[in-house]
Parts: structure tokens; sequence; C-alpha cells
């Protein structure tokens, strides 16, 4: 809601080495948002066109949406609105003003403990590999993007696995 303070939210992380994109209508970022897939996503909670609410409720219907983290930070200081915020789909909410050597790091570990949440999510406990709906994303995203020349694909049918897997472990 105040282009002072997001240009200053943008310059102390950018400071720290983050790849920042501003957006001041939320409908703007919700089809950037369709093309990229960022880390973590800042709203305010009152935002021109809409509240932060109903765009996180707007993303949240998107799967490709849900393991991004949403943090609010607002100058709102009523304990029901920010946990009506939480309610609705974000995983943070802090209110402004903020110190600016610790907002960095506090976005640091967001993004650090959501990609550590994302790998697990992903990947086979046992093989370490993609999980079979990560897989198709991919595949998905590849296409979409055009971002390959060929596709080769290998598929693996192990007969009595399970006995190995009882023997072997």
């Amino acid at each position: 809601d105040s282009p002072v303070s997001s240009y200053s939210t943008k310059t102390a992380l950018e400071q720290n080495g983050y790849l920042v994109e501003y957006y001041e209508c939320p409908l703007k970022a919700i089809e950037r948002l369709q093309l990229i897939k960022p880390d973590l996503i800042i709203c305010d909670l009152y935002m021109p066109i809409m509240n932060g609410d109903v765009f996180v409720r707007l993303l949240r219907q998107d799967s490709a949406f849900a393991g991004i983290p949403v943090v609010f930070l607002s100058s709102e200081v009523d304990a029901r609105l920010k946990i009506d915020a939480v309610s609705n789909g974000a995983d943070d909410f802090l209110t402004k003003p903020i110190d600016p050597d610790l907002f960095p790091k506090y976005i640091s570990n967001r993004i650090i403990r959501s990609r550590e949440q994302r790998d697990v999510m992903d990947r086979d406990s046992l093989t370490g590999l993609l999980n079979h709906s990560c897989i198709i994303d991919h595949i998905k995203a590849t296409v979409k993007n055009g971002a390959f020349t060929s596709v080769s694909v290998l598929m693996l049918d192990i007969d009595f696995f399970k006995k190995v897997n009882d023997n072997h472990g």
C-alpha cells in the first residue's frame, strides 16, 4: 500500500543478493506468477484492486502455488486480521516497520525451510528419486517452456521388488 515502504523492502532484499520483482497490482503479479515460480511471496494486507487475503486465497486455489510460502508484511496490528490472513493461506504475518537488517535473515530462513520441506515432499524417501507427480510437473513445465530439443524416458520395472527390499533394505 506504500511505494516508499515497498521500495525500502525491495532494496533491503536486493542488497542481500535476492532477485526481487515488485508489482503494485496483484492481478499483474498473478499473471507473472504463471510464468515463474518464486521461492517466496511477500504481500501487504491492503493492496489496490484486492486485499492480500483475497490474493492469497486465489493463489492457494492453484496447486502450482500451494508450496510457495506467502508472508504478509503490513502495518496492521489487529490480531484478528493477522490470524484471518494466516487462515486464508498465508504462512506468516510480520508487522511494519521491520528491522532492515533482520528482515533478509528472516526471509532466508523461510526460503531454506520451504526448500527443505519441498525436497521431502518431492522425493521418494527410499531412493531419493523425484516422485511421480513431481516428474509429471517437470515434464509439463519443460514442454510448456519449449526448453528441450529431445526427450528421453527410461522406465524400470523390477519384478518382486518387495523381496529385494525386504532382504537388502
